[in-house]
C-alpha cells in the first residue's frame, strides 16, 4: 500500500471531486493550497513542501483556527496524520548531525550548536 503526504495529497483531491478522476484533473479549485499537488506530483515551480501545503488546507478546512486543526475529529480523512505539517512516519529521524554536536563538551561547541538548535527548534 502507498503511503506518504503526496499521495494523501492525491486521495484526499479523488475523495474531494466525488471518487472521479477525470475530475481530479479538471478540478477548478485553484486557490485551495493543495491543487498544485492533485495528481500526485510536485510541479517544479512549486515553492512549499507538501506538508506546507497540507497543513494550509487544514487550516482552512478548520476555519482557520490552529485549535481545531489540533483537535480535528477527521480520523478519516486521507490529510489528517499530515494536518500539523509533520511526517508522522519520519518521528525522531533526522537533526542526528545537530545531536551529535550538542553531545561534545567542549565549550566552543556548545555555543555553536545552542545557536544550531534554536535555529532548527524555530522552523
Amino acid at each position: 500500500m502507498r503511503t506518504g503526504p503526496l499521495y494523501a495529497v492525491k486521495k484526499y483531491c479523488l475523495w474531494c471531486c466525488g471518487d472521479q478522476p477525470k475530475e481530479v484533473k479538471l478540478c477548478p479549485a485553484e486557490d485551495c493550497p493543495v491543487h498544485p499537488l492533485r495528481q500526485g506530483k510536485k510541479p517544479a515551480n512549486f515553492k512549499k513542501s507538501v506538508l506546507q501545503a497540507i497543513k494550509e488546507r487544514c487550516f482552512d478546512c478548520s476555519g482557520f483556527e490552529w485549535k481545531r486543526v489540533k483537535e480535528c475529529d477527521f480520523t478519516d480523512c486521507a490529510l489528517y496524520p499530515y494536518r500539523l505539517g509533520k511526517n508522522p512516519k519520519r518521528q525522531g529521524i533526522g537533526n542526528s548531525q545537530y545531536k551529535s554536536l550538542l553531545e561534545k563538551d567542549t565549550p566552543q561547541n556548545s555555543t555553536v550548536s545552542e545557536g544550531i538548535l534554536e535555529k532548527v527548534c524555530s522552523e
